[in-house]
């Protein structure tokens, strides 16, 4: 049980991680589009 615990933790940060950095990333190339169409 306590492996099944822990794997879920491990793929809800994972999770996470890669939904922080596709935030994270999204605004800068937005705004670099923008700038490079200006």
């Amino acid at each position: 049980m306590l492996v099944v615990y822990t794997t879920t933790l491990f793929m809800i940060s994972l999770l996470i991680i890669d939904y922080s950095t596709y935030v994270l990333e999204y605004p800068h190339s937005f705004k670099y589009n923008m700038v490079k169409n200006k």
